[in-house]
């Protein structure tokens, strides 16, 4: 399937364009620019001598990667509909519909090339849990493959790989596998991705047959944080552009994979707006269930502005407690909750679980804990494990049938991991029933959390006949309209990423008109803040908390709070999660332009990030 198209007349290119936008282009704006793009050499126009019709098609051999530099939107989303771009493509599935099973397939497919080597990057989320859960798919799905882990906690080194890349791209018996490289999406791991694609490039200009293909999993959280951060290498800035858009010689294969897009179809990712969109089969499987299936049900709560998550589901819990506690025949309800991200709330949470009768788990950074009324609290781990087997041996060692049963999480309800175990041959499961999402303003966000009870699960004894989300009104037309747009997407062929979502909207809208997104309300322009000045920052970064509040107290004299964990609080996260360093210095959170104050902060790598301004510091402290 190509996103390009071979030869175009006028009529068809103004039509292309003006899908993806409000207003549309001219019709002599169009043709003026075709006569531009002729006369650079661009593209070139064939007269068809029997109806007098004018086609237009690319310059013969141009790439990609030639005219990304052209700074005209309209020149350049005219060059991508009639170049082929067939090294790039992106996966755009609802959550747990199988994603991972179309990247174990792309994956297997470069490893039966015999004309190059290819190298296979594939880059997580910064999720240790997600990251082993995806490395465990990928080891029972590629067997043909060697797979490497880069992560803190993994034993294979940057020297290891290098090496047994290079056996690779010098053996001619295939004894050697080809690599797969999963890393976390973290300024360690990206370092050593950077400087491997740096030493295959080099292996490429010196005609070597080594390429590299990358797959960025969760890709509106993971791509847009890479693109462009600049990492210094041996005192050389790189970055991840610069072997994906500015130079593509290694360059094999690229794959985005998510169930929700977020800006990767805004102008500035147009290799990804102009990725094709990769086919599968929109049927589907007939036990997948997800949040716009006929089986599931939404229950519509109110959520009051100022209502916390932990406070919404207490309520919930309360005003419908013989409908949590009732079972299905002997299965209770097994009940997902977004809450609070505080540790302190979600052991409240748990504790009010025990005290109306549930059993409650709680998953965070730390593992899977077990609340059980009258025990101990329990920790299971999940390192090397499928984060739903762990769940389900806990849920039968512990003997957790007989009471309905709670997790409760915030970030690791996000994204990603699957919850449910269900095994295939309809043998038992774990299946939970409910999710109390409550009001979830940003729909991408919203989208993956409610994909927290999507799944293939039907076909398990334990499936309820039904999956119950909990929320407001606003939250379940986010859902049910982005989870239609993407199927609808997926029904068309020969089209880019943008043109079939731009697509699968327009139908949306026509068919689902209670589905229709309405305008943002216009609010007044706030006034504008003075800049900050990216100079007038210092910091210190200390492993050990307990180091940066005695660092702050002996050095100015200021006694910092101790926090309970190593998350950083919600006004200072960044896509819900800790921030880099680069972000705190780019956002200088919490620091004022008048008064001097020092903050100190957990960042991605769970170090502590102490950071003031001089300018404002008394003289006897600097």
């Amino acid at each position: 399937m190509q996103s390009s198209l071979p030869t175009a007349s006028a009529e068809d290119i103004l039509h292309l364009l003006n899908l993806d936008r409000e207003e549309d282009y001219e019709v002599d704006l169009v043709l003026r620019t075709l006569d531009e793009l002729e006369t650079a050499e661009l593209i070139e126009r064939n007269g068809n001598p029997f109806d007098d019709s004018i086609m237009f098609i690319a310059r013969p051999g141009l790439k990609w990667s030639e005219f990304n530099h052209i700074d005209e939107p309209i020149k350049k989303t005219i060059l991508l509909l009639l170049v082929e771009n067939p090294k790039t493509f992106f996966v755009l599935q609802n959550t747990q519909s199988g994603k991972m099973r179309i990247c174990a397939l792309e994956m297997n497919q470069w490893s039966e090339r015999t004309d190059i080597k290819p190298v296979a990057f594939f880059i997580t989320q910064n999720d240790r849990t997600l990251t082993e859960q995806s490395v465990d798919g990928l080891t029972t799905l590629c067997g043909n493959c060697k797979i490497f882990t880069l992560s803190s906690n993994s034993k294979q080194t940057y020297e290891d790989i290098k090496s047994y890349v290079d056996a690779y791209a010098a053996d001619e018996d295939g004894e050697y596998k080809m690599p797969i490289i999963a890393a976390l999406a973290n300024d360690t791991q990206n370092r050593k991705i950077l400087t491997l694609l740096a030493h295959i490039l080099r292996k490429v200009r010196r005609n070597s047959r080594l390429r590299y293909s990358m797959i960025f999993d969760e890709a509106d959280d993971t791509y847009p944080k890479l693109r462009k951060m600049s990492i210094r290498i041996d005192d050389v800035p790189m970055c991840y552009s610069q072997f994906i858009v500015d130079n593509d010689d290694a360059l094999h294969r690229i794959g985005f994979v998510s169930a929700t897009e977020g800006e990767l179809l805004e102008e500035d990712f147009p290799e990804c707006a102009n990725a094709y969109l990769y086919p599968v089969d929109h049927a589907g499987n007939m036990y997948y269930r997800a949040a716009h299936h006929p089986d599931s049900e939404f229950r519509i709560e109110p959520v009051p502005s100022k209502m916390t998550n932990n406070a919404y589901a207490e309520k919930l819990i309360d005003d419908h407690l013989a409908y949590f506690t009732t079972p299905n025949g002997t299965y209770f309800r097994k009940i997902i909750v977004n809450s609070n991200a505080k540790s302190s709330d979600m052991t409240s949470l748990a504790r009010f679980a025990n005290s109306r009768g549930f059993h409650a788990l709680i998953f965070n950074m730390y593992g899977i804990k077990t609340y059980i009324s009258g025990e101990s609290v329990q920790t299971f781990r999940t390192k090397g494990r499928r984060f739903s087997e762990v769940l389900f041996e806990v849920y039968k060692s512990l003997k957790l049938e007989d009471k309905p049963l709670l997790i409760i999480g915030r970030r690791k309800v996000d994204r990603g991991l699957g919850f449910h175990y269900a095994p295939r041959d309809g043998s038992e499961g774990l299946i939970w029933t409910d999710i109390i999402l409550g009001k979830i303003e940003d729909v991408h966000t919203a989208v993956q959390k409610a994909g927290r009870l999507a799944g293939i699960i039907a076909q398990c004894p334990q499936y309820y006949g039904k999956c119950t989300y909990w929320t407001d009104e606003h939250t379940q037309r986010d859902i049910l309209r982005h989870n239609t747009i993407v199927d609808e997407a997926n029904k068309l062929t020969g089209c880019t990423t943008l043109q079939a979502v731009t697509r699968g909207t327009e139908k949306v809208n026509a068919f689902l008109p209670e589905f229709t997104k309405p305008p943002k309300e216009v609010k007044p322009p706030k006034p504008s803040k003075p800049k900050t000045d990216p100079t007038d920052f210092a910091h210190v970064v200390f492993d050990l908390q307990e180091d940066a509040i005695v660092y702050a107290k002996e050095q100015f004299g200021i006694t910092l709070r101790k926090r309970v964990d190593a998350i950083a609080s919600e006004g200072f996260q960044c896509n819900g999660q800790n921030p880099t360093l680069e972000e705190i210095q780019r956002r200088q959170p919490g620091l004022g332009q008048t008064s001097f104050v020092v903050r100190m902060v957990p960042n991605i790598e769970k170090q502590w990030v102490v950071y003031w301004r001089p300018s404002l510091a008394p003289q006897s402290k600097i």
